[in-house]
């Protein structure tokens, strides 16, 4: 009977080591609703890049499994999983797409006004006769108008420069300041 009943403690025992063990994993694993705003901002981490709005703060991360286009607003479901050992320069959370809940399209036309933007070595610059504001493809509205904001990368400068919405994840260069 002894036996018998350390069996069964045994067993207990571990079957509950297991239930502890599989509560801590999801104490560091969430999920979440998050808003994204249908354009993007510079930020600064190790280097200048784009950055997201994420419920109206700038998101340094990346999103598994997402992928962002200019001109849409998206709800989105998001995994959260904290990262016991981050990199120097990295988040102690990894994010992964759970569900985008919607996706809505800015009308063709809208503006965007982005402030204070920092003209560093790459900020704008044309790759195989594309523009670039930072990693996002732009248009010209006017050539002269993108070849002056050009010349003036890597000045240091802070400029003031808008977009213009043309559909499908494009934006147009209207005018800097």
């Amino acid at each position: 009977m002894q036996s018998k009943f350390s069996f069964l403690f045994f067993v207990c025992l571990m079957f509950a080591s297991a239930c502890n063990n599989s509560d801590e994993k999801d104490a560091s694993s969430y999920e979440q609703s998050t808003s994204i705003a249908s354009y993007m901002q510079p930020c600064t981490g190790v280097n200048q890049k784009l950055c997201v709005l994420a419920d109206g703060k700038l998101f340094y991360d990346e999103i598994e499994g997402f992928t962002y286009m200019w001109g849409y607003t998206y709800e989105l479901t998001v995994e959260v999983n904290e990262d016991g050992s981050p990199s120097a320069d990295a988040s102690s959370k990894q994010y992964s797409l759970v569900s985008i809940n919607s996706s809505v399209e800015d009308e063709l036309g809208v503006e965007y006004v982005i402030d204070n933007v920092e003209l560093l070595d790459s900020t704008i610059h044309m790759n195989d006769g594309e523009y670039f504001f930072l990693s996002q493809s732009f248009e010209c509205e006017d050539t002269a108008l993108c070849e002056s904001l050009l010349n003036m990368n890597n000045s240091g400068g802070i400029v003031t420069i808008t977009f213009k919405y043309m559909g499908n994840g494009v934006i147009n260069l209207i005018s800097w300041n």
